[in-house]
């Protein structure tokens, strides 16, 4: 009962931030509206898919040692792209259309980060940095508001690393 598609869309016609947000949520809301469909979202790489897998280090202490940094797999997701998926948020919320250009960094790590990250303390509130870009500097502080069920993206047998996700809207910032 689960579709799922990949999209480019062409860089000339959606430069900015705004356009492909604008185009985001007018092709989700036709999507919803289509007879049977019950979610819409977007998520960067669906489960199990054959693209490379993207990944972040990241530090929970300002000033820590970047050389000890973790590494995380990552993903851009939706409002909506969870419940799209059938992931669960245990703690927190999900992303909304406010967490967009315009407002606070924010982020949702899975249960295996956040124990990893603040043992015996709630995950949401935490100060986390992040390099979504890939710089080999995690220097992009954002803050955790959700917390979802560990998934298995890339194996049903194998345990993958720890993971944190980004509001698909807050992406190219």
């Amino acid at each position: 009962g689960v579709m799922t598609f990949r999209l480019a869309l062409p860089g000339g016609r959606y430069r900015t931030q705004d356009s492909l947000d604008a185009f985001a949520r007018q092709l989700e809301a036709r999507l919803i509206a289509l007879p049977g469909v019950s979610r819409a979202g977007a998520i960067s790489h669906v489960p199990f898919d054959n693209i490379p897998n993207w990944s972040t280090t990241y530090l929970t202490e300002a000033g820590g040692d970047e050389s000890r940094a973790r590494r995380a797999d990552s993903r851009a997701v939706s409002p909506g792209g969870f419940q799209a998926i059938g992931a669960r948020i245990v703690d927190g919320r999900d992303f909304t259309e406010e967490d967009d250009q315009h407002s606070e960094l924010v982020a949702i790590v899975d249960e295996r980060l956040a124990r990893l990250a603040w043992p015996g303390a709630r995950a949401i509130g935490q100060r986390l940095a992040t390099d979504p870009r890939v710089t080999g500097r995690p220097t992009v502080w954002v803050t955790v508001v959700g917390v979802v069920r560990h998934l298995r993206h890339l194996s049903l047998l194998e345990e993958v690393r720890e993971q944190v996700y980004f509001p698909v809207r807050q992406a190219h910032r």
